[in-house]
């Protein structure tokens, strides 16, 4: 079923962690390609490493939201409400935040603190 694709295998959620690197994770809030919940000690275990992105403001995350928040904490690509796959409009809108996303640098070190 696409919808389940989409559930597993696209980005939803940009999560800070404490060393200010990120985690991409699903619809689900698990690392992305993950079905089955894992506690957070488990995720490094999954190959699902935080990534650096030295790039991220507070501007950058407004962007990035589909809220429009501006918090690096959680960052929303996509819930429910504004699910990609129920309108063309949705699609289209996270289609321009992942394309903001995919030009962003990635990288193992610490991302700064905002």
């Amino acid at each position: 079923m696409p919808q389940r694709f989409m559930v597993l295998c696209f980005p939803a959620l940009l999560k800070r962690q404490a060393d200010g690197r990120y985690l991409i994770l699903n619809r689900d809030r698990k690392p992305l390609g993950t079905a089955t919940w894992f506690d957070c000690g488990f995720y490094q275990a999954l190959e699902a490493v935080p990534v650096g992105l030295p790039e991220m403001t507070p501007r950058l995350a407004e962007r990035l939201s589909c809220f429009g928040s501006n918090s690096l904490d959680e960052i929303f690509l996509y819930i429910s409400t504004c699910n990609p796959l129920r309108t063309a409009a949705n699609m289209d809108a996270y289609l321009k935040r992942l394309r903001l996303l995919a030009r962003l640098k990635a990288c193992p070190a610490v991302s700064p603190a905002g």
